[in-house]
């Protein structure tokens, strides 16, 4: 046993010592590989206007071996959209070659990653380094402005919020026909599902659908032709569209409506009621629900200035009737002639306000709910004669959307009417220096309006449905020839009679303002 021991010892030394005496012959020789480190770029979202900005870094990127020696690189810039595709691509060459990025902004709309990639010859390695950047259009998003000029011309411009800082964009038909056409009267984003939404402009020598991006004009976009019957001498006033992608068209003799069919056109006129022989007038306003998904199946209401009426225009925008709702508080034949009427998100379906004059020259406000399937129904305790001081003599109104408010122009001053308590007050104002006022010196209050999200603001960035609630003025200068001198301002209201509006934005440089709406896009 101890001799079988011995040899198993003898064998295990052996195999020990054959293993120590081995000798290595693999390749450890290796090579230190250069590394890139990258320095000086943005930390912070970027934000470039598309044929508009250029774009600039200047980088630094040093090697371990190659220090900031760039002959022994390739180099390459990339932008890679962050999300899905656009036009069908997911990667931009922009510059090769060329450590600094000096880019003319041409990609599509989208946000990106840009990277420098940086490839060394030697070792085949490639670094790279990036920033993110978001692409818009200057007039992707942002308040229109609709003004005339001197001479009476129409005039574009845009308060643009496409990016943080808004940028305002000057004459925007400085080089279109549309720049040529007089009486300029408003612009309409029409609602609906189906984007992207369109933008019509009512002047008294042009209407027409501008273009979705700059709201440029090209003649095969001009109103007539999405209609069946364009009358000669028909003038629009105003057009709207539903949730639903109907439209409904209006003008002082003539009423016509489209359904949602792919390709539809405005049909015949509507404004002449079974049974009766004669076309009537209507007033330049449509009674909607403010509440957007109150108009998928909504109906509407329209003034006949002819007979001095309400008459209800049905959820399919075929017809026009009497209204279908009870005369409980008022009756729908009015004998009064029309002066303004407002959208509201009142109350759970939206209540329309409209204030009619009598023949003694007194002012009457008349509640109107308007919503989905036909339904309308008046408003007990918003019908009545307004006692308020001068506003018999106001040229401009507007009723908060939210709140029961009512405020109206007189001259230079802005009233506030609470249209329950019906108190009154002459409107303090805080303006951005501070000081207080009651009036704006040396102005004329042209437009008041509040901007309703056609979509409302579910999709929006939170906040930004505040900007439903703000109170757009817009005023001229009454001294000089008020070319290019008209105000734009935006107040804040209070929440209580006690305290002050604040201007929230100013802007200056427009013709006379006729009117402002919110480009939106989602």
């Amino acid at each position: 046993m101890m001799e079988k021991l011995k040899y198993v010892l003898l064998f295990v030394l052996g195999v020990l010592s054959f293993t120590s005496c081995y000798k290595d012959l693999g390749n450890y020789d290796y090579s230190e590989i250069n590394q890139v480190t990258f320095s000086g770029f943005p930390e912070e979202m970027q934000y470039a206007y598309r044929l508009v900005d250029t774009v600039r870094v200047t980088p630094v990127i040093e090697g371990s071996l190659e220090g900031k020696d760039l002959n022994n690189y390739s180099l390459k810039w990339q932008a890679v959209v962050k999300s899905g595709s656009v036009d069908g691509a997911t990667t931009f060459d922009l510059d090769s070659n060329r450590l600094d990025l000096k880019y003319f902004v041409q990609l599509p709309e989208a946000k990106y990653t840009v990277y420098l990639l940086v490839e060394d010859k030697t070792s085949g390695v490639t670094w790279r380094q990036g920033f993110d950047l978001q692409v818009t259009s200057a007039t992707y998003e942002g308040w229109l402005v609709l003004s005339e000029d001197s001479e009476g011309f129409s005039h574009l411009d845009m308060i643009s919020t496409s990016t943080p800082e808004e940028k305002i964009i000057r004459n925007l038909w400085a080089d279109s026909p549309l720049r040529e056409f007089k009486g300029p009267k408003s612009l309409h984003l029409l609602g609906g599902m189906s984007a992207p939404r369109p933008v019509y402009f009512l002047a008294e020598e042009a209407q027409a659908k501008l273009d979705d991006d700059d709201f440029s004009y090209d003649y095969e976009n001009d109103l007539m032709y999405e209609f069946a019957e364009w009358r000669d001498g028909f003038v629009p006033t105003c057009i709207v569209g539903t949730y639903g992608d109907c439209r409904l068209c209006i003008g002082k003799d003539g009423v016509y409506g489209k359904g949602t069919i792919a390709g539809a056109i405005y049909g015949m006129r509507l404004n002449k009621l079974d049974g009766e022989t004669d076309y009537f007038d209507v007033a330049p306003a449509i009674g909607m629900s403010g509440i957007y998904y109150n108009t998928y199946g909504g109906t509407a209401i329209l003034y006949d200035e002819t007979n001095q009426r309400f008459v209800q225009v049905t959820s399919d925008m075929n017809k026009v009737q009497k209204p279908s709702a009870e005369e409980k508080v008022f009756s729908f034949t009015t004998g009064k002639s029309f002066v303004h009427m407002s959208n509201t998100m009142h109350g759970s379906k939206g209540e329309t306000y409209t204030i009619l004059k009598d023949n003694a020259g007194k002012l009457w406000i008349y509640g109107i709910e308007v919503g989905n399937s036909n339904y309308v129904a008046q408003v007990s305790g918003h019908y009545y004669q307004l006692d308020a001081p001068e506003i018999e003599r106001a040229t401009a109104f507007a009723v908060h959307p939210r709140d029961y408010d009512l405020y109206y122009a007189v001259d230079n001053k802005i009233y506030c009417y609470n249209i329950n308590s019906k108190a009154c007050r002459l409107l303090p104002i805080k303006m951005e220096s501070d000081e207080i006022v009651t009036q704006f010196s040396g102005e004329e209050i042209t437009m008041l309006k509040f901007n309703i999200f056609v979509m409302g603001d579910y999709s929006k960035p939170a906040g930004s449905g505040e900007m439903q609630y703000r109170l757009i003025v817009g005023s001229k200068e009454t001294i000089g020839d008020n070319a290019l001198k008209g105000h734009v301002r935006m107040l804040e209201l209070p929440a209580t009679s006690s305290q002050n509006a604040s201007v929230y934005r100013s802007y200056d440089g427009f013709g006379v303002v006729k009117d402002v709406i919110y480009r939106e896009r989602n």
